[in-house]
């Protein structure tokens, strides 16, 4: 993989992100909101979590390359066997964080634990695969988290693709920010967790 197909991960998010901009005609972004659930926010958590899937997958690819999920359709989506990898190269990716323009900092892969996956992610899967009695899973809060965490998944991406510490694809997003790019030409973002030490 190279930059520019790394870039193409980095595209995708920013395209889930505008969506998501675009419910805050509909619903203000508030921890009172939270608990708020439409067919849109199921759309953009189950294309968010498909993404971190496959953006997790290329991540582990290329921090051992020796593991099989790229010739294995059969290995994918298993969320544990990611964390093993990720956790043996970047112990410190369950650390990074997001800051979301209403002020709300948010460590999505925090509670990521050996055994037990981030309370989005397997909201994520009552949604996908138990849509009928769990669409209220579908909320505010799960996108946001699942969008904050596909943001920090593709910058470890694009970081160890281009090989280059502190490089920030671009352009920026426009509502989830973090300290480990900057928009700014003469200030350089803080190194990701674990990898640009």
């Amino acid at each position: 993989m190279d930059s520019k197909k790394a870039l193409s991960f980095w595209m995708y998010f920013l395209s889930l992100e505008k969506d998501f901009v675009q419910t805050h005609h509909f619903v203000e972004v508030t921890t009172a909101n939270y608990a708020t659930y439409s067919v849109e926010y199921s759309k953009i958590l189950q294309l968010s979590c498909a993404e971190i899937d496959s953006v997790l997958r290329n991540l582990c690819t290329i921090l051992e390359p020796q593991c099989d999920f790229p010739n294995n359709e059969s290995r994918s989506g298993r969320i544990g066997d990611y964390k093993k990898i990720i956790n043996k190269h970047c112990p410190e990716f369950i650390n990074a964080e997001v800051t979301l323009t209403h002020g709300f900092n948010c460590v999505p892969w925090e509670k990521w634990s050996k055994n037990k996956p981030p309370k989005w992610w397997s909201s994520y899967n009552l949604v996908k695969h138990y849509r009928h009695s769990n669409f209220h899973e579908a909320n505010l809060e799960n996108v946001i988290y699942s969008l904050s965490a596909l943001m920090i998944a593709t910058l470890y991406l694009y970081r160890l693709v281009s090989g280059e510490k502190y490089a920030a694809p671009y352009p920026f997003p426009s509502y989830f920010v973090c300290k480990y790019f900057s928009k700014g030409l003469t200030f350089r973002g803080e190194g990701l967790p674990g990898i640009d030490a």
